[in-house]
C-alpha cells in the first residue's frame, strides 16, 4: 500500500501572524491524489511553523516511540497582556487552570527574560526605546505575577540579580539560602 501526501491548507491550522521564521514546506497529511497539486493561485500563503511547533518536530525527531503525547501551542503572555494583565481572568478565560502553575514560571521566565535581552539592541532601534520598551514589558509581567504570588515573584527576581554568570545559578540559590 502506498502513502499520498497532499498539503494542508494553512486556515484549517487555525495560524496567526509569524515573524522572523525560516519558511519550510507547508505541512503535508495522508490522503488525497498525487496528481492534485497546489497551483499557483491559492488564496492562503504558506506559512512557516510555530516554536511550539517546531518543538514538537523536535520531539517528535528525538523520540519517535512516544505517540500518546499531546501539546497545544499557547500564547500566554501576550494574552495575558490582553487580558489587562489580570492573571486569573485570562487563566479561567483560557481554561487553564490545570496549566496554571506552568504558565506563572513561563512568565517569571520572560521577565528575566526581557532583562537579559534590555543588553543587546536591534539595530533598527534605539537603545533608549528598546530598553524603555522592555522594561515596560517586565513590569507589566511583574504586576500580574505578584497578584497571583508575591514572595515566589520576588524571590525570583532576587535570585536571578544574585546570580553570577561564571558561577551559574546553583550558586546563586546557595547564596541566597
Amino acid at each position: 500500500m502506498r502513502t499520498v501526501y497532499t498539503r494542508v491548507n494553512p486556515s484549517q491550522q487555525g495560524c496567526r501572524e509569524f515573524r522572523g521564521c525560516l519558511a519550510p514546506l507547508s505541512p503535508l497529511t495522508p490522503g488525497g491524489d498525487d496528481e492534485e497539486e497546489d497551483g499557483p493561485y491559492d488564496d492562503e500563503p504558506e506559512r512557516p511553523p510555530l516554536l511550539a511547533e517546531k518543538l514538537r518536530l523536535l520531539f517528535d525527531a528525538r523520540f519517535p516511540d512516544v505517540a500518546d503525547v499531546e501539546t497545544q501551542a499557547v500564547w500566554a503572555a501576550g494574552e495575558l497582556l490582553a487580558f489587562g494583565g489580570k492573571f486569573n481572568n485570562f487563566v479561567k478565560a483560557r481554561d487553564l487552570t490545570k496549566q496554571e502553575g506552568i504558565i506563572f514560571r513561563h512568565l517569571l521566565r520572560l521577565i528575566l527574560l526581557c532583562e537579559e535581552f534590555a543588553a543587546v539592541t536591534p539595530p533598527e532601534v534605539s537603545p533608549d526605546e528598546w530598553q524603555a520598551e522592555l522594561r515596560d514589558l517586565s513590569e507589566r509581567l511583574t504586576e500580574s505575577c505578584r497578584e497571583v504570588d508575591p514572595t515566589s515573584t520576588e524571590e525570583l527576581i532576587e535570585q536571578a540579580h544574585a546570580a553570577d554568570v561564571v558561577e551559574g545559578e546553583s550558586h546563586a540559590a546557595a547564596v541566597a539560602s
